[in-house]
């Protein structure tokens, strides 16, 4: 009995061994291929695609609320652009064209504007702050509660310029044209730097 016992142990082992065998390959079959399934599905285009505009068809592109943070829109012509609410964060704007463009809050923290053209451009109610607008000529453009915190107004021209409720707290004015400014309700602070280069006016704006 124990020889037909371990004889027939010894028979049965291997058919259990390979039944096991096989049940496991089928069950990882069928899950490798219902997973493969899956994982080969195509990312979708739109989300591969570059949010960013060619600068040469960016005027074509412009809508409010537009997601262009961070974009390099050196000299793309924006003239008379709808680009309210727009994200423009760091975008780069150098010797770009905004005449007439409506930026009614949109946010441009951080952009660089040098040599970008802003004549009678809507900057109220934009968010402005580190910006680079030095030597920028913005006697026609409108910058009523614009939020120029830390910005770099140096050699600006701001002659005229509606500058009530704008926030000016640590804004660079060195050298800035603000003869007939309107500076009511502006809101400056110690470190906020005057045409001639004086700070720690506190939080009265001087006129």
């Amino acid at each position: 009995m124990r020889y037909q016992y371990g004889q027939s142990r010894g028979r049965l082992s291997p058919l259990l061994y390979l039944s096991a065998l096989a049940l496991v390959v089928g069950v990882l079959g069928a899950c490798g291929s219902s997973d493969s399934g899956q994982d080969v599905q195509p990312e979708p285009e739109a989300a591969v695609s570059s949010r960013c505009p060619n600068p040469s068809d960016a005027g074509a592109q412009a809508v409010p609320s537009v997601d262009w943070e961070d974009c390099d829109l050196s000299g793309a012509n924006l003239s008379g652009a709808v680009l309210w609410d727009a994200d423009l964060t760091g975008a780069h704007l150098t010797g770009a064209n905004l005449t007439g463009a409506d930026l009614t809050g949109a946010d441009l923290t951080g952009a660089d504007l040098t040599g970008a053209d802003l004549t009678g451009a809507n900057l109220s109610d934009t968010n402005l702050r580190d910006a680079d607008l030095s030597g920028q000529d913005l006697s026609d453009a409108n910058l009523r509660r614009a939020d120029l915190f830390g910005a770099d107004l140096s050699d600006a021209n701001l002659s005229g310029q509606d500058l009530s409720d704008a926030n000016l707290r640590r804004a660079d004015l060195t050298g800035a044209n603000l003869s007939d400014a309107n500076l009511n309700r502006a809101i400056c602070n110690g470190n906020t730097r005057w045409p001639d280069g004086s700070k720690g006016h506190g939080s009265t704006c001087p006129t």
